[in-house]
């Protein structure tokens, strides 16, 4: 069920069944196909008149079949930041400049 937004209301899913029960019987299928489809891979991989990048993807899928997908690594830096303390400074700063914008203004007399 759905509300007047269209979003979903507290424990409904759109997808009440789940899977489909057909991915068992065609991965099943699929892999009947292995031995054929790495001997194909390699064929494209040693084929010289194919293009290089049929050859490289080729290559890419035998590796990552055979040793897994390479990893990815990141290098993150978390800092905790006081949120109430930068609106603080921020405010400061702000109120530093008008009062030097002020002094600056001649004084009409």
């Amino acid at each position: 069920m759905r509300d007047q937004t269209g979003r979903f209301l507290p424990g409904a899913t759109g997808n009440a069944g789940g899977r489909p029960r057909t991915v068992g019987p065609v991965r099943e299928l699929a892999a009947t196909y292995t031995t054929a489809a790495v001997e194909a891979l390699a064929r494209i991989m040693g084929d010289e008149s194919a293009p290089a990048s049929a050859r490289a993807a080729a290559a890419v899928a035998l590796l990552d079949r055979a040793h897994g997908r390479p990893h990815s690594t990141s290098d993150v830096r978390l800092e905790a930041v006081d949120v109430n303390a930068s609106h603080i400074e921020a405010i400061k700063a702000l109120a530093a400049r008008r009062r030097a914008s002020t002094e600056d203004e001649p004084t009409a007399h």
